[in-house]
């Protein structure tokens, strides 16, 4: 099991503490609760860092500000929370695309033009042969994972039926021994086991568990290099952001990238509909806050391709009836052109006239300023008439599913330090030969990789 610190970024206002306006000891609570820890937080109110322990006290999530604090004030979290990855679950890439990336599989049956036995499935058990408490070898070890199946039939070349492993029967990769369990015993009956399987060929020095561990070691080092977890997903709520007045309107978000996602509606709803009916949901999760004009509705069940199940009037905006082809997407932007020192109201913007967001970037784009306002944007009044000075953004960040990117700088890690461990056995051995600058092209692609997505964190702001 490896543990994986994810990094996150939450914003409130002082009235988001409790207690009231110019209070000490009143408390927060992070939006990652449960395994949110205090290993590299830092914490601002007003701009100013506080220190642990003097300022700030952190404990179960949850952090209380020692000092005086005002309803007016701005706070910005920075810290960590923990998952947990076991086995393949998780990892970047797999050990079956390292080793095909390697070249070094081979596969059972042989389909290299031969003919005869060589295409056929590897006989594990000859017919009537079956028997729950005899453990069988596979005539290869260090098998790929995902790519063996094991099947029953009367012959090799008649109908197979495949088996379940652990229902069916248990199979160790790495020696090739096949067991059936009395489930699979009574399932194969009379009839022969076959297997039809990928394999590391003998001049490779490793076996699927330890390709796994290095993928699992890469995994926990892309997270750290990239400050980002390439397999979860977090819900940011009113992440806040101060105004660059009427000109400068595109803004980023704190967490990259942003699962961002956006479809119309197929057919007009009420003001108390709770099913909305879209032309597709792909992009969509339950859990979700969705902009439908000056609406956020937040979505309770994706009920199918087409079809959510949704809570009106959400983040204080007020249900109202939307017209059949009208916008909706995953994220709310709300602006605020209120006084400093005085609490903020907030208003909505509808998403593709108001605002759009870039997912890979996290770039929020106010799209214009209402052109009456523009003769005022001189005068000496701030903030100018309906030009916001604040803004916070809720929105979805992280990854259901790992990039390309990021899958092929997995591999390409691997690869290397399997190549480096195949150089320095050769060493130890007093063997020469090997090239070391034939490396230079995988070292390329992986600084490549790794600069894209380094530049996506240096935007954020």
């Amino acid at each position: 099991m490896t543990t994986i610190y994810i990094p996150k970024t939450d914003s409130y206002r002082g009235t988001d503490a409790t207690g009231n306006d110019g209070d000490s000891n009143r408390t927060i609570t992070l939006t990652q609760k449960t395994t949110s820890v205090i290993q590299g937080m830092t914490l601002t109110v007003d701009g100013s860092s506080l220190l642990h322990t003097a300022d700030f006290t952190f404990s179960g999530g949850t952090i209380t500000l020692l000092n005086a604090l005002w309803d007016t004030s701005y706070i910005d979290v920075n810290y960590f929370y923990t998952t947990t990855t076991t086995g393949v679950t998780g990892q970047y890439c797999t050990t079956k695309q390292v080793t095909e990336y390697m070249g070094l599989d081979a596969s059972i049956p042989d389909f290299d033009g031969n003919t005869g036995a060589g295409n056929n499935p590897e006989e594990i058990i000859e017919a009537n042969g079956a028997d729950a408490t005899t453990t069988f070898y596979t005539d290869k070890t260090r098998i790929i994972d995902n790519t063996y199946t094991f099947s029953y039939g009367s012959s090799a070349t008649a109908t197979q039926t495949n088996l379940t492993e652990t229902t069916h029967y248990t199979y160790n990769k790495d020696t090739g021994a096949f067991k059936l369990t009395a489930t699979g015993n009574t399932a194969v009956g009379n009839n022969g086991v076959y297997a039809v399987y990928k394999y590391l060929q003998s001049g490779a020095k490793y076996s699927d568990s330890v390709i796994s561990d290095m993928i699992d070691r890469k995994t926990v080092w892309i997270d750290k290099e990239t400050r980002q977890s390439w397999q979860t997903t977090t819900l940011n709520k009113k992440e806040e952001h101060t105004g660059r007045g009427a000109f400068d309107r595109l803004y980023r978000c704190n967490n990259q990238p942003v699962l961002f996602a956006s479809n119309q509606l197929n057919g007009a709803v009420t003001a108390a509909a709770t099913t909305f009916v879209l032309d597709d949901t792909t992009g969509f999760t339950a859990g979700d806050y969705l902009t439908i004009k000056s609406e956020v509705v937040l979505i309770d069940t994706v009920t199918d391709s087409t079809d959510l199940e949704v809570s009106r009037a959400q983040l204080g905006t007020t249900a109202a009836a939307h017209s059949d082809n009208d916008y909706l997407c995953n994220a709310v932007l709300e602006t605020s052109n209120s006084t400093e020192g005085y609490t903020p109201t907030f208003t909505v913007l509808s998403y593709n006239d108001g605002f759009e967001i870039h997912s890979d970037s996290g770039a929020v784009q106010v799209l214009h300023i209402n052109p009456a306002d523009l003769g005022v944007l001189g005068t000496d009044v701030y903030p100018a008439h309906r030009v916001f000075n604040r803004l916070r953004v809720t929105y979805r960040s992280g990854a259901t599913s790992v990039p390309d990117d990021v899958n092929n700088l997995c591999i390409l890690l691997v690869a290397k330090e399997m190549f480096n461990s195949q150089v320095l056995n050769a060493l130890s051995r007093g063997t020469d030969g090997f090239k070391t600058d034939s490396m230079r092209g995988v070292d390329d692609e992986i600084k490549r990789l790794l600069n894209d997505r380094r530049l996506l964190l240096s935007s954020r702001g």
